[in-house]
């Protein structure tokens, strides 16, 4: 199926499907766990086109590898929301609180 994507498109999809599993495969912290260590800040992402009207961007995200202990960036990706009435991708972020970081999640409004 990629094979009939243009070249510069396949390379695209390829390396959003491996940064995708690689991400996966390394387990973040639980929800609610306190971080010591304050997370960069975001990185600046190229956004790619938009595959259709359907989709909305989530941009990317620092996640905590406790196995590793750091964090690791998560690249932002286009979706098409689950339901129609998700029209806006509110992010995630981490807030400080008391002993550290913590990760308030993003959701569709």
């Amino acid at each position: 199926m990629l094979g009939a994507l243009p070249s510069w498109l396949r390379r695209m999809a390829t390396g959003a499907a491996v940064a995708a599993s690689v991400s996966a495969c390394v387990p973040m912290a639980p929800a609610g766990a306190i971080i010591e260590v304050e997370p960069p800040p975001p990185r600046v992402e190229v956004i790619p086109v938009r595959p259709s009207v359907t989709h909305l961007w989530i941009g990317g995200r620092w996640a905590w590898r406790p196995a590793i202990r750091r964090y690791e960036w998560v690249p932002g990706h286009w979706r098409v929301p689950a339901h129609p009435h998700h029209r806006h991708w509110i992010p995630g972020h981490w807030a400080r609180g008391p002993g550290g970081w913590h990760y308030v999640r993003g959701h569709w409004r």
